[in-house]
């Protein structure tokens, strides 16, 4: 029985870790965004306004999505950590 109890604790921490990896993967791709539109934000031209406005707005349930697998991650790990002591 305590066998199988323990049999996925592995899979878990990889599931959490590669969550995790993802996270940190987004949250470069939007900085890495930001730091090349910074320079568009200064041309007066409506339709770039527009644009990063808008690219503004899209990032926000990509933040969101960030923190919440993140969230996850650790909730997943916990679980991995409870799994090690007997109950």
């Amino acid at each position: 029985m305590t066998q199988n109890r323990f049999k996925y604790m592995d899979e878990i921490l990889i599931a959490a870790k590669q969550l995790s990896a993802k996270a940190d993967d987004i949250r470069t791709v939007i900085a890495h965004v930001d730091s090349d539109l910074a320079p568009l934000r200064s041309i007066p031209a409506s339709a770039v306004e527009k644009d990063t406005e808008q690219w503004d707005a899209s990032k926000i349930p990509l933040i969101k999505l960030i923190d919440e697998a993140e969230r996850a991650s650790k909730i997943i790990r916990r679980i991995a950590d409870e799994l090690t002591f007997p109950l």
